[in-house]
């Protein structure tokens, strides 16, 4: 083995490291604490609809109908529920295993497209992205639309690399659609919106027409569940796709009132959820596009000039289109986080006067502490939401069992949820007194929040 191949594996073992890393701190006491609302109770509600009846549709949140999102990440939890059952842990492991595959297939790209003298960067600058990090530890539907993103891109690139025509290329990037679609819904038809463009400026007509069937493959498999869904509730459509989906285009919407921001807002705020990294990725892909002529073509061979080209327009394309919706959320843009990173790093491939490498690499190292220290910040050892909210709901289970009896009733709806969970039971909102239930009353006051009383 000579020095240069003991060098490769060293770069490679470090972006393992990264990755390693990752893992420690997304999976790290991930069953401890308490679940929070209202993403983590709905998550809960709907795996707990799949994991009593057995089926996949009419998904409920505490006997209530919940249809606004597919049923895959709850399928999921469910089977995990029966195997290990209903706690924190379950409820968790499968968003925190996507997040955790960002890593991983950030990894793999860097190391397939970009020489080890870079890419071994990527784990350890995905590691500042504070928001990915989180996120990943909450049970929630997000990191599983953004790890089928990032592995239908994976899919596309490695064919325009090999030009093979290959069916696995194309599995991937089929998978990863799939996995978009029945995870978190009709948004992941974003994928294909944002790759046709990214084919059609490197006329690369022959993948495009691939990219089209497979993206209708997709979206068939996901209308099988869509029409039965449909069949089964009538105003399902009226709910899944004009309420959850266009409402959130609309700048005067009464449900998201709260939510709603300018089309600038990621801009504004890319400091706050990718610190410098997110700035010195944007930056790069604009330095891509303003220099672009002939020769600058001619300064990259093919393969990093079709990655550079795919992943800047496809960036562009993404965070354009998650800036026109009215509803503005930290989780939409978890998929820039990886493509971000991979395009800084292509930059740094392309770079080659000694003079601004030197700049690189001080930018590199500030945004690497910059970024890690944003992560330490706003880590949680454990995500304990509702401390308070838990620990009555067990008192009032274990009442239940010393009284022997399984009913429960509430005053706040909110709490329910957490009930709902921590029980298996549905729970009454609000408490009838004409039957036998463990009464649960949540009183406020000027002194605390809540005043719990059990009775």
């Amino acid at each position: 083995m000579n020095l240069k191949e003991q060098k490769q594996i060293f770069l490679f073992l470090l972006g393992l490291l990264g990755v390693l890393i990752a893992a420690i701190i997304i999976f790290y006491r991930l069953g401890d604490g308490s679940i929070d609302l209202w993403d983590e109770a709905i998550t809960a509600g709907r795996s707990l609809s799949i994991f009593n009846d057995h089926s996949i549709f009419n998904l409920k949140v505490n006997g209530t109908l919940s249809i606004r999102k597919p049923f895959l990440i709850y399928l999921l939890n469910s089977f995990l529920f029966n195997l290990i059952g209903i706690n924190e842990f379950a409820l968790r492991f499968f968003n925190a295993f996507f997040g955790f595959g960002i890593f991983i297939l950030v990894v793999l790209i860097a190391y397939n497209f970009i020489s080890f003298k870079y890419a071994w960067l990527s784990s350890w600058l995905l590691l500042g992205a504070f928001k990915l990090l989180q996120h990943s530890r909450e049970a929630l539907t997000d990191t599983i639309f953004s790890f089928g993103l990032l592995l239908a891109i994976s899919g596309l690139l490695l064919e325009l690399k090999f030009k093979k025509n290959s069916f696995l290329f194309y599995m991937l990037y089929f998978i990863g659609l799939l996995l978009g679609l029945l995870g978190k819904g009709p948004v992941a038809f974003i994928i294909p919106i944002i790759v046709l463009p990214s084919l059609f400026f490197l006329h690369e007509k022959k993948i495009m027409k691939k990219v089209i069937l497979y993206s209708a493959i997709a979206g068939f498999i996901f209308s099988i569940w869509f029409v039965i869904q449909s069949l089964y509730f009538k105003d399902f459509i009226k709910i899944f796709i004009f309420e959850e989906y266009l409402e959130r285009f609309n700048y005067q919407s009464k449900f998201l009132s709260s939510h709603i921001q300018s089309p600038l807002y990621y801009i504004t705020h890319l400091w706050y959820f990718f610190r410098l990294t997110g700035w010195l990725g944007l930056l790069s892909i604009l330095y891509y596009f303003f220099l672009f002529k002939k020769r600058y073509k001619n300064r990259l061979n093919e393969d990093n000039f079709n990655f550079w080209t795919f992943l800047a327009i496809s960036s562009l394309i993404y965070l354009l289109i998650i800036s026109i919706a009215s509803h503005k959320c930290s989780r939409y843009f978890m998929p820039l986080y990886p493509l971000l990173v991979l395009v800084f790093l292509a930059y740094l491939e392309h770079i080659k006067r000694k003079n601004i490498i030197k700049i690189n690499m001080l930018l590199v190292a500030i945004a690497l502490v910059i970024g890690w220290v944003a992560t330490y910040s706003h880590y949680e050892i454990v995500p304990d939401y509702l401390p308070q909210w838990k620990e009555v709901a067990l008192k009032a289970i274990e009442k239940g069992k010393k009284e022997n009896i399984n009913s429960f009733c509430t005053n706040e709806p909110s709490f329910a949820l957490i009930l709902h969970f921590y029980s298996n039971t549905i729970v009454e909102v609000p408490c009838n007194n004409n039957k036998k239930f463990i009464h649960i009353q949540m009183k406020r006051d000027k002194r605390k929040l809540y005043d719990i009383i059990i009775r």
